[in-house]
Order: structure tokens, then C-alpha cells, then sequence
């Protein structure tokens, strides 16, 4: 059950997504993949919304070259925000840059949730490979509805491969816990912490 004020804030963090702004930091909470389609881009995006909706997806904006859904973590409510960008379009082929991230360190639920998370949009916390299953099922949706419709479609890592080579998808390794707290918690405090103490400032 996603909360009231999960769903009220949900269209603020989708459109600022504070933990998404800073290149390198966000790439520990953010997925994407490149997808090509053997169809129209038009019918295609007209038919992505309805398909987002049916499993568990809010489309906060649709148009022909752009799709911005997101979705809610089944627990603590984090909003992870879906993008669906068409980068290339020909007859009867579509390419579409699909990125999943976490839009904000704070769960949706906490009252001013993007106010909170935008003094911590710095954080690099890990998202556990979520944003990435996301997608995966997402693709997964997209290819049984496309061999529905006789359609076929290509899938790649960061980069749009040509026809012919090898499909893959690649994603960023993920720290485990324990690395991820010692180099970016228990580090940064501890020299926080020394600096205070060589300035003086806990002795007063």
C-alpha cells in the first residue's frame, strides 16, 4: 500500500530527482540500457504509457519523444523514476535510452522529502541493483507485448551496438554494504571529525 503523501510528493520528485543531479555519484543509484525497436516511434510511445500503468507504474508525463513514469519501492516507498527517450528514429525502427534511478535519498513518506533530499543529493548510496531489475522488467514487458504485435527488439549496454553483434546489457557494480560504509560514512567522518578536533573546535 503506497501512502497518501508517498503519491502527493511523488510528481515533485519525478520532476527535480535531487540524487540524480551530480554525474559520477549518481551512477551508484541509476541504471540505463539502449533498446531498439522494429516499429514506429508513435505507436510505440502511445502503447509504453497503458503498459507502465498495468504493472504497478505512475506516467507523470507522456508525449511521442518522451515517457517519465515512476514507481515506489514496496517498503520504505523510494520513488524510482523510469525515462523512456527516443535518441533515433527511422522507418519501421525506434531507439529508445531507457534510465532508472532513485529519485531522492529520502523515502517518498517523510514530509518535504525533496526539500530533505536535496542538501544530500551528493550521497552516493547504493540502490542494490533495483533501478536495473526495474528495467529488466520493464524490457521483459516490452518484448512479450512486442512478439504479440510481431515486433522485435534489440537490447544493449551504454552503447547503441550496430546490427549483427552480440546483445547484452551492462550495469554498474554496486559496493557491497560493508565498503560502501567505509569509504563513504566511516571515512569521511573520521577526517571530519580530525579536522574538527586539530582546528580546536571541540576543545571550546
Amino acid at each position: 500500500m503506497v501512502f497518501y503523501i508517498s503519491k502527493w510528493q511523488g510528481g515533485g520528485l519525478a520532476r527535480w530527482q535531487p540524487a540524480q543531479w551530480i554525474p559520477g555519484v549518481r551512477e551508484f543509484h541509476r541504471s540505463r540500457m539502449i533498446w531498439r525497436f522494429g516499429c514506429d516511434n508513435v505507436f510505440l510511445m502511445n502503447m509504453l504509457p497503458d503498459m507502465l500503468k498495468s504493472i504497478g507504474f505512475t506516467v507523470y508525463t507522456s508525449d511521442v519523444k518522451e515517457i517519465t513514469a515512476g514507481r515506489f519501492s514496496d517498503v520504505l516507498q523510494y520513488l524510482h523514476t523510469v525515462k523512456l527517450r527516443v535518441i533515433r528514429r527511422g522507418v519501421a525502427v525506434c531507439t529508445l535510452e531507457a534510465t532508472c534511478g532513485s529519485a531522492a535519498a529520502c523515502p517518498a513518506w517523510v514530509p518535504m522529502s525533496l526539500l530533505l533530499s536535496i542538501p544530500l543529493s551528493w550521497l552516493p548510496f547504493p540502490d542494490c541493483g533495483s533501478n536495473e531489475s526495474i528495467l529488466r522488467r520493464i524490457k521483459q514487458d516490452v518484448l512479450v507485448r512486442s512478439s504479440q504485435l510481431n515486433y522485435g527488439i534489440i537490447c544493449t549496454g551504454h552503447q547503441i551496438i550496430e546490427r549483427g553483434s552480440s546483445c547484452k546489457c551492462t550495469s554498474l557494480e554496486i559496493p557491497t554494504s560493508l565498503t560502501f560504509f567505509v569509504v563513504f560514512i566511516m571515512g569521511p567522518a573520521v577526517i571530519f571529525v580530525t579536522i574538527l578536533n586539530l582546528s580546536g573546535i571541540l576543545r571550546m
